[in-house]
């Protein structure tokens, strides 16, 4: 496409200044902008190059362009007639434009919509003839335009160690090479001219105007995608399959789908090992404040935790049990006295799961440890408790109340297996650990050191059994466990204009514009971001007068289980949630029941009607309480709040 070129806004080409071929940055500080762009472009264009961003902070600010005076069509007209062949009515605003020195030197940095700022690319396509008149595109072929947003990285960012700052981009963009994003991924581009297979696009829009010479264009406008800066910063790299060359041994050998490690971490090993570091800090804290063997607060608190974990240890349990009867069903029928066919992978994570045992213990010292609190009889490894637990779903799913060690099989399973255990011989140990749930003898614990490798071992020879190839459908990869592409990058971006002509043969053809200039998208909390100016009023008659005059016109649902967890909550005082932390002797456990509303032995729920302003004022006055106990660690109240007098600002009028 060689008869076809991307240039510049055409404003400014009089002030290009080696920027013809770059697409053009515009900034505006509204959320009218565009209702500004247009009413510019239909009656001044030529002050187009007053609105091209340029670097700025919120203490520092770009000179805002002032507004821009519609004309009537026929004065307009007038005016143009007046202004001669070449336009000696436009203004030239680029020359005219005031950059502060200290600003001059900063990089160009966007911010985001929250900030309100607002960024349009603009570019014309244009015929390589004498007066470069704009190219029509031809929908009916399928042409169309668009535009790219690219990630400038380091070609060697071994060479800037910590401590070292890179160059910027524009000082140096032999050191930077580009990446398109392609399926929320960042991938080097091979040919920065060419349009990389699946790249995001973003829609251009045409805008015709009239030019000062009287001469009538076509100018495309976009809106810069800045809202996406932590999809961008956050995105990992694409890594392209390449087949195995002959003689190289075949094809590289199938991995598993990496999905299904996060998928087994976050449905029951993250949980397991949550558990464990729950548990080991509550021992560490009670041995700190042990009074001797017959303390019976810390017993108490021992016996609500051990059911506590028990319990969470049966849905863990549930929730595992299904992972297998999808991922590996074998396995689950095996360990629920079913016969089947296993292979050797599945037969290891059998014998794995059965020589989980509960403790190192005897199974007699198991049982009186565990009958002295529970009432039933624990299970001795967890498989066994796998292939029992899904007999119990309907009575785990619908239990309304917290375990409370009296079930006996009826609200409960007729079975424990607690995934981690403490009880007073823990606690009375020169070095307090929870009893994890271990797997002593079991093959995958060679070179097990901890509570996370014992955990880490088993995970991985659950994920060995389950075959490469599965027809399972995945949830997506959670955005927690997804490793950005150089997190210690500062991220450089530029645009760069698509114009494509699909059914052009023998090859479809596209034609990218030169990069625009680089920048950078800031953060939601940048320190040089503008902020949105944003105003709450309180209400501001807050007597018992003024405030009875608001409907309570906000209602919230209320189950019963949720409303007997409410009646509980407000019978507590702060004393009470105090005192529920302190060490002992000070300290005092919540009152706290399982039963759910009732009403003449009908469960009950609510629905409850609840005052906005008041919550409102609650919600200011809380923030006011917790930023100022707070100011202990971060001491920030001298930067928090900055108060000014109105005057006459009265709730009532005087007598």
């Amino acid at each position: 496409m060689s008869d076809i070129l991307w240039t510049s806004a055409p404003p400014t080409w009089s002030n290009a200044n080696g920027s013809f071929g770059k697409p053009t940055l515009l900034r505006f500080d509204n959320d009218n902008f565009m209702d500004d762009f247009m009413s510019m472009l239909a009656n001044q264009p030529e002050r187009l190059p007053e609105y091209k961003a340029q670097p700025e902070t919120w203490q520092r600010p770009m000179n805002a362009p002032s507004p821009v005076k519609a004309l009537p069509a026929q004065l307009r007209a007038i005016q143009l007639r007046r202004a001669g062949v070449f336009g000696a009515l436009a203004t030239n605003a680029l020359a005219t434009l005031e950059v502060d020195a200290e600003i001059e030197d900063l990089p160009l940095k966007l911010y985001q919509p929250s900030h309100m700022r607002y960024y349009m690319v603009t570019a014309s396509l244009v015929c390589r003839q004498v007066g470069m008149p704009d190219r029509s595109i031809s929908t009916g072929a399928q042409e169309k335009a668009s535009f790219v947003v690219r990630r400038l990285m380091l070609k060697n960012p071994a060479a800037f160690p910590v401590g070292v700052t890179p160059p910027e981009p524009a000082a140096a963009p032999e050191k930077y090479e580009e990446y398109a994003f392609v399926d929320g991924a960042w991938q080097k581009a091979v040919d920065i001219h060419l349009l990389a297979p699946g790249e995001e696009q973003h829609p251009f829009f045409a805008m015709n105007y009239l030019q000062t010479d009287g001469y009538r264009r076509r100018l495309f406008g976009g809106l810069v995608p800045t809202g996406k800066r932590d999809a961008y910063l956050g995105a990992v790299e694409k890594t392209v399959q390449v087949a195995a060359l002959p003689g190289s041994g075949g094809a590289a050998e199938a991995e598993l789908d990496p999905r299904l490690d996060m998928q087994a971490r976050r449905v029951f090993f993250g949980p397991w090992q949550q558990l464990i570091d729950t548990s080991d800090d509550l021992l560490n804290r009670l041995a700190e404040d042990a009074a001797g063997d017959n303390n019976s607060s810390q017993r108490q608190e021992l016996t609500k935790v051990r059911l506590r974990l028990q319990e969470t240890s049966w849905y863990l349990m549930l929730d595992f049990a299904d992972f297998l009867a999808e991922h590996l069903p074998n396995v689950l029928k095996s360990l629920e006295g079913t016969p089947a066919s296993l292979t050797t992978k599945e037969s290891a994570l059998v014998t794995a799961l059965n020589g989980t045992k509960l403790y190192k213990d005897s199974p007699i010292d198991i049982a009186l440890r565990l009958d002295e609190q529970f009432g039933v009889a624990p299970l001795q490894s967890l498989g066994a408790a796998l292939g029992k637990i899904r007999a119990f779903r309907q009575k785990l799913e619908t239990a309304d109340v917290a375990y409370d060690g009296s079930g006996r099989g009826v609200t409960w399973p007729n079975f424990i297996f607690p995934l981690v255990d403490v009880s007073k011989s823990n606690l009375l140990s020169g070095a307090p650990q929870p009893f994890l749930t271990i797997a002593e003898r079991a093959p995958f614990t060679a070179g097990a050191e901890s509570a996370s490798d014992e955990l880490d071992s088993l995970r991985q020879v659950v994920l060995d059994a389950i075959p490469v190839e599965t027809a399972v459908r995945l949830p997506a990869v959670p955005l927690a466990a997804q490793t950005p592409l150089k997190v210690n990058e500062i991220g450089w971006f530029v645009i760069r204009c698509v114009f494509e002509r699909p059914n052009c043969f023998p090859i479809p053809e596209s034609l990218l514009s030169d990069s625009s200039e680089p920048f950078q998208i800031a953060g939601f909390f940048d320190p040089d971001a503008p902020a949105r100016p944003i105003r709450i009023p309180l209400p501001m008659d807050t007597s018992p007068a003024g405030l009875r005059k608001f409907d309570k016109n906000t209602a919230f649902m209320v189950s019963d289980m949720l409303c007997g967890q409410v009646q509980r909550a407000r019978g507590m005082g702060l004393g009470d949630l105090i005192r529920s932390v302190l060490p002992f002797p000070l300290h005092k456990d919540l009152d706290i029941s399982n039963e759910p509303c009732e009403d003449n032995g009908l469960t009950i729920g609510m629905i409850c009607s609840l005052s906005i302003p008041i919550i409102t004022i609650c919600a200011f006055l809380m923030l006011m309480i917790i930023v100022n106990l707070l100011d202990i660690v971060f001491r920030w109240s001298a930067f928090f709040v900055l108060c000014f007098p109105i005057p006459k600002f009265s709730a009532k009028e005087s007598a």
